[in-house]
């Protein structure tokens, strides 16, 4: 008898917990990335929600790409929430995602706590349709212990594009004459957007897409200086060969020692960090009159297609905010977009990280524009011009022109 009671007392608690686990809420969020540091601090913060909201679920999937993200919406069900990099516009025009506002008003955000350009980067027409998590800006890193070993004098902290070139230029001399297998480049490599952002910002109607006929000479100036500098340093084919393909990530060729600077975003301090074999450090990025600062800034968005809207902004208020926002910045793959966290936990090394900090309060420029139509731009400028332009094969003017004309016939808003 004990026995029968003792097996129905089991099977009532299984079909209590059972019924737990259907009456739950599911969350079913979608992530690109698929580093082991990201993953552990998805499922960290994942986890202390759960259990904070004992009747919500996180389904958590990562590594998934951008385009499998945007066919799930497309298809009408299976997606709450996930994690974007590309222009918000271009989701906003797809009505891919829903404003937060209404949420905002319900539960609080305060705008104020976050680098002003990670809000700027994801509010449109007075609506936000994402929540910053990450923010992300460049720095130049460099290998003290090596250019101190070959007699360099180190970089300064602050330069024009001038200074730079011409400090590149000493590098580069100073390889001459080493044997290809142990030549030293200057750096690994530089931003192209930062040159074409950072102009064309001052001098684009953000709400046509339309170029301001004055930025043609300011383009091809830079894009002079750009074309320059690319002479100097390793094509990527080369970069494959100097690192045999055992040593991956965009900063391998620094960890080896065969860069003396580093094009540095800050995503990628957690690769930099494992060094111990010599000194570095970062200054910042090159600067002209005409160039200003760029960011880049990762969110958390609700598809229109959420049936858990609500829930799911209770979840990304959580991820955006707080906890979550510590871990982000303590992790260092990037800055936490919520500048109290960042300048809390976001230290050394490297010893001048606050580089980072700096620039990315003093951004003005997103990575990606506030236009539809961005996405095909950069694919059909890559696809018919870029490597011509590389490889020196067309002027800067020629380039510039024709640029200009892909950015006419591409780049809009979404009333056009």
């Amino acid at each position: 008898m004990l026995k029968k009671i003792l097996l129905l007392s089991l099977g009532l608690l299984i079909l209590s917990c059972t019924a737990r686990i259907k009456n739950k809420k599911v969350i079913r969020y979608m992530n690109p990335e698929g580093s082991v540091n990201q993953l552990n601090i998805m499922k960290l913060i994942c986890s202390r929600y759960e259990k904070q909201n004992p009747d919500t679920r996180i389904e958590l999937m990562t590594g998934v790409k951008t385009d499998k993200i945007l066919s799930t919406i497309a298809s009408g069900s299976g997606l709450d929430v996930f994690f974007g990099f590309i222009n918000i516009k271009d989701l906003i025009s797809k009505k891919a995602v829903i404003p937060l506002d209404p949420f905002m008003e319900k539960y609080g955000f305060e705008r104020n706590d976050y680098f002003p350009l990670a809000i700027d980067s994801l509010t449109w027409e007075n609506k936000m349709y994402g929540l910053p998590v990450q923010t992300s800006v460049n720095a130049i890193a460099y290998n003290k212990t090596l250019l101190e070993q070959h007699g360099l004098p180190l970089p300064p902290q602050k330069w024009s594009f001038d200074e730079f070139y011409n400090y590149l230029s000493l590098l580069y001399k100073n390889q001459l004459n080493a044997e290809k297998q142990n030549k030293i480049y200057p750096i690994n490599a530089f931003p192209f957007r930062d040159i074409f952002y950072g102009t064309v910002y001052r001098y684009m109607d953000m709400k046509t897409g339309i170029i301001n006929k004055q930025a043609r000479q300011i383009l091809i100036k830079n894009f002079k200086k750009y074309q320059e500098i690319l002479k100097l340093y390793p094509r990527s084919a080369e970069l494959s060969q100097i690192s045999g393909g055992g040593v991956g990530g965009s900063t391998a060729i620094f960890r080896m020692q065969r860069s003396f600077l580093l094009e540095c975003g800050a995503w990628m301090l957690p690769d930099l960090k494992e060094i111990n074999s010599f000194d570095w450090d970062i200054v910042y990025l090159p600067e002209d009159e005409s160039i200003d600062y760029c960011a880049a800034t990762a969110y958390l968005s609700i598809t229109s297609i959420s049936r858990l809207a609500e829930d799911a902004y209770k979840f990304i208020h959580y991820y955006a905010s707080g906890f979550a926002a510590d871990r982000f910045a303590a992790g260092k793959n990037g800055m936490s977009s919520r500048m109290e966290a960042t300048e809390h936990f976001f230290t050394p090394p490297p010893k001048n990280i606050g580089v980072f900090i700096n620039s990315a309060k003093k951004a003005r420029v997103p990575i990606r524009l506030m236009l539809t139509g961005e996405n095909e731009f950069f694919e059909k400028m890559q696809s018919s011009i870029l490597d011509d332009f590389n490889y020196g094969r067309i002027t800067p003017e020629k380039f510039t022109d024709e640029l200009l004309k892909i950015a006419d016939a591409c780049l809009k808003n979404e009333e056009q």
